[in-house]
């Protein structure tokens, strides 16, 4: 009765061992691959990142000939304001000559 008893804690404990080195293998391969994800997503950060910075480069561009051509158009307005207000001296000058 003993000998049945030590070969089935002998066999319980095998199963056990074997249990542990399967779920040990299991959690290797789970790092592995959790590690894999971890580097993907890294990658995937830095592209877009990268994409990211190029676009703010380039909004940052169109921004500046956006200002550069509102103040160049706010000039052109200035200097027509001015023409018109020359253009009407010119016009009551030109009334009391020939008035």
């Amino acid at each position: 009765m003993e000998y049945n008893t030590f070969k089935e804690v002998g066999i319980v404990g095998a199963l056990i061992i074997l249990f542990g080195k399967v779920y040990h293998k299991k959690e290797e391969q789970q790092s592995s691959q959790n590690d894999l994800l971890v580097q993907n997503l890294i990658e995937s950060n830095k592209a877009l990142t990268e994409k990211f910075d190029l676009i703010i480069q380039e909004l940052r561009i169109s921004n500046a000939e956006f200002i550069k051509s509102t103040t160049y158009n706010t000039k052109l307005l200035e200097e027509m304001r001015e023409n018109k207000k020359a253009l009407r001296e010119l016009t009551k000058l030109i009334e009391t000559k020939f008035n």
